[in-house]
């Protein structure tokens, strides 16, 4: 991140539509790694779950 000393230009510039999109890819990215995860944990917890149920009828 550029930190420019004089802050009228950043006034007067507004950002290219290509900031916004690499900004908006970023946040995208940074939502797919958390939602991947939770993927990973809804998949892991019904492997767990389907394990348990095996366990059961075998049980019975």
């Amino acid at each position: 991140e550029e930190n420019c000393s004089s802050s009228s230009n950043t006034k007067e510039k507004p950002k290219s539509w290509a900031d916004i999109y690499e900004e908006e890819d970023l946040q995208r990215k940074k939502n797919d790694k958390k939602f991947e995860e939770e993927i990973n944990n809804h998949l892991q917890e019904a492997k767990n779950g389907q394990l348990d149920q095996q366990k059961d009828l075998v049980d019975e």
